[in-house]
């Protein structure tokens, strides 16, 4: 499938890559994942019972390859470039893209940030390394941590403020979910 639909609609352009069912890389709600480092595509097992569906999903993943981490312009272009070859499915994406601006994303993934920074360490008092967080919000986000940073440069100094913030409302607190609700609306006015 995968090298049908980049003859036909990529003009044979895309590399190679291996296709994975399952796995590490298809995590939460995704249905796929391009993994541009080590040239795989996963997908999710269910997507194969829906031939629509895999074909829209193979062609998404597809977009992503190269230097199209996320969803940004690139990628939408990308996809503009197939609705213009009749994959109409790719006009609802593009709408739907557009319409969550780079500033909602932004707004979104900090508020994710400091509500995971305070769950984690109410929840085991220490936090993973950073690349492993950064590693799972990526996915989240559909792109290899490296294209999630170059996306998202000022994530790393945003997630060391979240982990002070918790613990020192933990230290100064003594924990209590109820300081952890309350701190979450208060960020979620002042983001």
């Amino acid at each position: 499938m995968f090298r049908d639909l980049n003859k036909r609609l990529f003009k044979g352009k895309l590399p190679d890559y291996r296709i994975r069912i399952g796995g590490r890389s298809v995590v939460g709600n995704l249905s796929g994942f391009c993994d541009n480092e080590r040239r795989t595509i996963s997908l999710a097992p269910e997507v194969l019972s829906n031939e629509k569906r895999l074909h829209e999903i193979m062609l998404h993943e597809m977009c992503h390859i190269g230097k199209c981490d996320g969803h940004g312009k690139p990628f939408i272009l990308k996809l503009q470039r197939l609705l213009s070859q009749g994959e109409t499915w790719a006009k609802e994406e593009i709408d739907r893209l557009e319409q969550f601006s780079y500033n909602d994303q932004t707004r979104n993934l900090g508020n994710e940030l400091d509500d995971c920074a305070l769950e984690w360490f109410f929840e085991k008092t220490r936090f993973p390394p950073c690349n492993k967080v950064f590693s799972m919000f990526a996915h989240n986000y559909g792109c290899s941590r490296r294209g999630f940073l170059r996306t998202y440069p000022w994530v790393r100094s945003r997630w060391m403020r979240a982990k002070n913030e918790a613990k020192s409302l933990y230290t100064a607190h003594e924990g209590g979910l109820e300081k952890l609700d309350r701190l979450r609306k208060t960020q979620r006015r002042g983001v």
